[in-house]
């Protein structure tokens, strides 16, 4: 509350931390929400690899190669609200290029045999035509008008049959390609009837390092992107996000994996988040500073 001479008032923007302190002093807490939980190593070896491409690079560079599992669990979500997995793993920090990386684009049909298309085409013709006349009577001067008809029909008919073979219409199932200007890479894993998005997705990443580099830390970032159901609608939500510094080193160095895991167990420190009844009372207590100042004035 804020205070002008004797006169008490009540700051609307304080309603939200009043509500939320009241709850949680009163033994209220918000229940777990559904989401989507990615798991992967914190310390993974890389191998050098030496393609037949290996005479493009120069003579103080490698080709290391890095396989990533990830593991990705569902909790309380329909299988059909999660409709894409997004993996971004980025290098340009320590200054790696991407040379290559699996999966590759994958485009996937639910149809497996060739479409065939027929189309019959009709055409059909017809002439009438009616003859008419009189016919006079020997009987005095009585005429008979007697108007015969005569109908004379010419049909025809012609069919043609057209047969068109079609491929099976495809969609994408996994999206994948470079960023970072070339120091980085993503992939998108996408819904589809024939694939799993839930389970363990493994990603291998091929850099070029100089040749006296032995190791250090790329940047992986997961997003699972859906609807998630506001007010008993469907919305577009971001349904679990999960960030964190991944170290590599050189399959087989026993001292490098020791660095690197000093390394990756210091980046690994928790970091203390408030309590929602810390944040709560923080939020009042600058309200309040704010309130005091404003009086002053």
């Amino acid at each position: 509350m804020g205070s002008v001479g004797t006169l008490t008032f009540f700051r609307p923007q304080w309603l939200g931390s009043f509500v939320l302190l009241g709850s949680l002093l009163a033994g209220g807490a918000p229940a777990a929400e559904s989401g989507v939980e990615f798991d992967f190593a914190r310390l993974v070896a890389y191998r050098v690899v030496v393609p037949a491409e290996a005479a493009d690079y120069i003579e103080n560079e490698k080709l290391v190669e890095v396989v990533l599992p990830i593991s990705v669990r569902f909790h309380g979500l329909p299988v059909e609200n999660v409709q894409e997995i997004n993996v971004e793993i980025d290098a340009s920090d320590t200054g790696l290029r991407v040379a290559g990386f699996a999966p590759a684009t994958e485009l996937h049909s639910d149809i497996v045999q060739t479409i065939y298309i027929t189309t019959t085409t009709e055409n059909a013709r017809a002439i009438e035509a009616t003859l008419g006349g009189e016919l006079p009577v020997p009987m005095g001067d009585v005429v008979s008008h007697v108007t015969p008809s005569v109908t004379a029909g010419v049909g025809k008919s012609e069919t043609a049959t057209e047969r068109l073979r079609r491929l099976p219409p495809k969609q994408a199932v996994v999206v994948s390609g470079t960023s970072s200007q070339g120091q980085g890479v993503f992939f998108k894993l996408k819904r589809s009837s024939q694939t799993s998005l839930e389970g363990v997705h493994e990603v291998t990443i091929r850099f070029v390092v100089p040749h006296e580099w032995q190791g250090g830390a790329i940047h992986v970032a997961c997003t699972a992107r859906g609807q998630r159901k506001v007010f008993w609608m469907d919305k577009p939500a971001i349904l679990g996000q999960t960030f964190a510094l991944v170290e590599i080193y050189e399959a087989g160095d026993a001292e490098m994996r020791e660095l690197a895991r000093l390394r990756a167990r210091e980046a690994a420190k928790p970091v203390r988040r408030p309590s929602l009844l810390e944040a709560a009372a923080a939020e009042l207590q600058e309200a309040a500073k704010s309130a005091l100042g404003d009086s002053k004035t």
